[in-house]
């Protein structure tokens, strides 16, 4: 089993949740290492400032297990963040 990345974002002026996943092959190979690296660092990531911000819960999953963070949107890859869709 490869590995499978769960984004959810929360936060933004109207606090709209949205949601999205994909397979890390379906990545490009510098966005996936990006991402890669923020979810193994274990540097705590201070968020952003301003109400308007967002923040992504990303949840990597494969068959070693499961590893979650909290990303501040400007840390986040923009390329991963285009998948995230708002749930309606």
């Amino acid at each position: 089993m490869g590995d499978r990345y769960f984004i959810e974002r929360y936060g933004g002026l109207a606090g709209l949740k949205a949601s999205g996943a994909v397979d890390g092959d379906a990545l490009n190979p510098d966005d996936r290492q990006t991402l890669e690296q923020l979810l193994d660092s274990e540097e705590a990531f201070a968020g952003d400032t301003g109400h308007d911000r967002y923040t992504y819960v990303v949840r990597r999953e494969n068959a070693s297990g499961s590893t979650t963070r909290h990303i501040p949107e400007s840390l986040m890859p923009s390329a991963v963040a285009s998948i995230v869709k708002a749930d309606i």
